[in-house]
């Protein structure tokens, strides 16, 4: 009789740890599939990141030549009114530069705003990769967790910020392309 009690305690034992295997591989398979989300999501953002850094560098330089070209328009103007209260006519070769700088500046101001519309939408979409990356990460940490305390509420958890995780990666990258 004793047999064949530790027989079925045996054959009860293996099917307990059969069973806990089983959710253990999937554990391990999603934490995976959650690194490999991860992985993309952190080479996007890097991208995101670099192409904001350049945008925001053509930015600035447009606003500089803005700059430059304002303070021109001021000097020329300057020379006119100086040279008008002198009772002599200012040359309309400055006037004709004075059209021109406006017309300059005017573009100016547009290629401004266009990059700072760039720069607003790399960032936000490097947002988007970094706060993925970010669920993916405590999702991994949780079904690591998980499988250590041998515990599947933990590992369910994950599942859920991984789950969120992978829709942030994947919208960014249809925010990407």
């Amino acid at each position: 009789m004793s047999s064949e009690i530790s027989e079925a305690t045996r054959d009860l034992i293996m099917e307990q740890v059969q069973h806990q295997a089983s959710w253990i591989k999937w554990a391990a398979l999603s934490s995976m599939l959650m690194a490999l989300f991860a992985a993309i999501g952190a080479l996007f953002a890097t991208i995101t990141s670099n192409e904001s850094v350049l945008e925001r560098t053509e930015e600035i330089l447009e606003a500089s030549y803005l700059e430059n070209d304002r303070v021109r328009v001021e000097i020329l103007l300057a020379k006119h009114e100086i040279l008008t209260a002198l009772a002599v006519t200012p040359q309309a070769a400055d006037s004709e530069q004075i059209r021109h700088l406006g017309d300059e500046i005017a573009r100016l101001e547009q290629a401004v705003t266009a990059e700072e519309a760039k720069v607003q939408y790399s960032s936000f979409t490097h947002e988007i990769f970094a706060i993925g990356i970010t669920l993916l990460s405590v999702a991994i940490t949780l079904t690591g967790m998980a499988i250590v305390a041998n515990r599947k509420f933990p590992w369910l958890t994950g599942l859920g910020f991984g789950t969120l995780g992978c829709g942030f990666v994947i919208y960014g990258l249809y925010s990407f392309f």
